[in-house]
């Protein structure tokens, strides 16, 4: 499991298997916020399973499923209310990583004001492709 800061107590990762949160919690990590739909493309990704083991490990645990592209203005607030509630740190997940990052981007963008050049440049900077969520970005910023 490779582990990118987004922010100050907020990492980033790909799908996460049973053996991950054990790890996650080794590493610090007080809360999860899981953006994967359920059953996704992968026999070992079960959610329940898995919010069942971080509870059991002492972590907080948040499923917010989205598909990629698919984030609804609800989708977002409840990214934003997890990540300014949820104790820190907290590491964000889907199967790639691509869902979460847009979710924090628009998250970030949309409630707290942030430019969307900034959120963009950071995407980049962890190499994921910002443009596929530019125009989501742009009109956000607008209104």
């Amino acid at each position: 499991m490779t582990i990118h800061q987004l922010e100050d107590g907020v990492g980033l990762t790909g799908a996460m298997k049973p053996e991950d949160l054990q790890s996650a919690h080794q590493q610090g990590y007080q809360s999860l916020i899981c953006n994967r739909q359920p059953g996704e493309d992968s026999p070992e990704h079960d959610e329940p399973a898995l919010g069942d083991r971080a509870r059991a490990l002492g972590l907080s645990w948040t499923c917010i499923p989205v598909a990629t592209g698919e984030y609804s203005d609800a989708d977002v607030a409840a990214f934003h209310e997890a990540l300014e509630t949820l104790p820190r740190p907290l590491l964000i997940f889907c199967r790639s990583g691509r869902r979460s990052i847009h979710l924090w981007a628009l998250a970030r963008v949309r409630h707290d004001g942030e430019q969307p050049e900034t959120v963009l440049e950071r995407m980049r900077a962890l190499g994921h492709d910002p443009e596929t969520l530019r125009p989501l970005l742009g009109s956000a910023g607008d209104g």
